[in-house]
């Protein structure tokens, strides 16, 4: 079990220093196996690996080096578990060398910030590094973006703003293990903006948590986020709820064109994604029009543009005898966990 921080925080520290050479990617595949997939190049040496992770109000900071490695999100992974996560990467020396999704290639380097979607494809291919990582619910950084603040959206160490987001983040960590709950969770209401700023800077001035607008927002995506398996939430049911019109919601998403019907769809395609694997009873056009699409052409052209593959190619991958299959998820949702060194 993770042992508990001086403050309270709970707390891992995972290291391969003492571990046999032989069995070091394996140790580090199981460490991080309920996130990632691993490969590690067959040549360049020996694998070395640590990580220190703090977990807080659902928040994991981390701060991991390691030798090269390649980390993958697959879609069999994605429609088989219920991250609803973004992944904050600051990297602070090495590189991320290429980042992939779908058939956009991005590079990264030392400086760089990085934010990634959990609900996305990627492949990470990296050289020796060390970096700052957070691990965030996506309902807890959604307000502070603006419509930029996309999967794979990288802010270059040129920018001001990325400079001094990563001198906070570095601050933060090193003071995180002299921190209660509080404490910590205080200093991530202002890390978090400001993380938020750098990545999109045309970051909407009432993205704030601190102000009503804020506010409201979080209350609207903490409500979408807990019925997001209700087939029939729609932006109706929201402003039911809410007691406010549809030009009211819209306008508290003003930095945002699409906003909470946004979220709604991203969930909905995340649902029939699953369906696709695992629902081999159901047509892909019953899917289309479980997840509220006009047609069925219209599903697949917004499951496209999220998935980078079409519902069908999808089915094929899933159902063909060498495809690797992982169990249907638990009915609950994900909670972050830290990795034991036992």
């Amino acid at each position: 079990m993770p042992a508990p921080a001086s403050a309270g925080l709970p707390r891992c520290t995972l290291s391969l220093a003492g571990v046999e050479e032989t069995a070091r990617v394996a140790q580090w595949r199981q460490w991080m196996a309920h996130m990632v997939d691993i490969d590690v190049p067959r040549r360049g040496g020996p694998f070395h690996g640590n990580l220190i992770a703090y977990t807080t109000d659902g928040v994991v900071l981390s701060h991991c080096e390691s030798t090269a490695m390649t980390v993958r999100r697959s879609l069999d992974r994605i429609a088989h578990d219920d991250i609803d996560y973004y992944m904050i990467q600051i990297v602070l020396s090495g590189g991320a060398g290429r980042v992939t999704s779908g058939r956009s290639e991005v590079p990264s380097g030392p400086g760089d910030i990085m934010l990634m979607d959990f609900d996305r494809p990627i492949a990470i291919e990296r050289a020796a590094y060390r970096a700052i990582g957070l691990f965030v619910p996506k309902r807890m950084l959604a307000p502070h973006l603006s419509a930029n603040g996309e999967h794979c959206c990288i802010a270059h160490r040129e920018h001001a703003m990325a400079a001094t987001a990563t001198d906070w983040a570095l601050a933060l960590l090193r003071q995180t293990p002299f921190l209660n709950e509080a404490g910590a969770n205080l200093a991530l209401s202002s890390l978090l903006p400001l993380l938020a700023a750098s990545l999109a800077p045309d970051a909407r001035a009432e993205g704030g948590a601190t102000g009503r607008g804020g506010a409201r927002q979080r209350h609207v995506l903490d409500y979408i986020h807990a019925h997001r398996d209700d087939p029939e939430l729609d932006i109706a049911q929201v402003q039911a709820h809410f007691g406010i019109s549809r030009s009211q919601l819209y306008r508290l998403f003003a930095g945002d064109p699409d906003g909470p019907a946004a979220l709604i769809r991203h969930y909905r395609l995340k649902t029939a994604l699953q369906d696709v694997v695992q629902r081999d009873d159901l047509s892909i056009a019953q899917i289309a029009y479980a997840a509220g699409f006009a047609t069925p052409a219209g599903f697949s052209t917004a499951f496209r543009r999220m998935y980078h593959a079409s519902p069908l190619q999808l089915r094929q991958q899933a159902q063909a005898p060498t495809g690797r299959r992982r169990p249907a998820p638990a009915a609950r949702p994900y909670q972050p966990h830290l990795p034991s060194a036992g």
